[in-house]
């Protein structure tokens, strides 16, 4: 069961991902039915290892408040803030560990995100173009769900960087 909602969540996270990238806006729509289909799979995990609730409770809360710090002080876009507002209430964590679920992802996004501007003056060098248009340092607009959702591929295969 575990397989099947992270299979649907990567795929909602797809769809997102495309958004972001195409028109740097995700509908809402994406997180309310990633809810829909995949909170029954975390409720029925909850219920068959109730001994898992108050570790996946705390989860949740360190999650969300560091999310909506780091979206405080940063220019994070909502749709970031709903991607991992949306992993951290799904994800149940196997067992106590040094991070929450969403705040793993977070970690991994962040480090595969740091290859955006280096990728895209590839691409624009290998198209035959000079520097790329629009970067410029600290105005660039990264769309993160695609990061989000490598980072979150990372979390399944349960790689462990952190």
């Amino acid at each position: 069961m575990e397989a099947l909602k992270n299979i649907i969540l990567l795929v909602l996270l797809g769809w997102a991902s495309y958004m972001d990238v195409r028109r740097r806006e995700v509908n809402d729509r994406v997180w309310l039915l990633a809810l829909l289909l995949c909170l029954p799979f975390t409720l029925h995990r909850l219920c068959s290892e109730r001994f898992l609730v108050v570790h996946y409770l705390t989860s949740v809360i360190l999650s969300t408040l560091w999310v909506l710090l780091v979206a405080h002080v940063t220019s994070m876009g909502g749709a970031d803030v709903k991607a991992y507002l949306t992993i951290s209430v799904l994800e149940v964590p196997a067992v106590p560990g040094p991070l929450p679920p969403a705040l793993k992802v977070f970690v991994y996004s962040a480090l595969l995100s740091v290859t955006y501007v280096p990728l895209k003056m590839l691409i624009v060098r290998l198209r035959g173009g000079g520097r790329p248009a629009g970067i410029e340092w600290g105005r660039e607009t990264i769309p993160l769900i695609p990061y989000i959702t490598a980072g979150y591929i990372l979390y399944v295969l349960g790689l462990s960087v952190v």
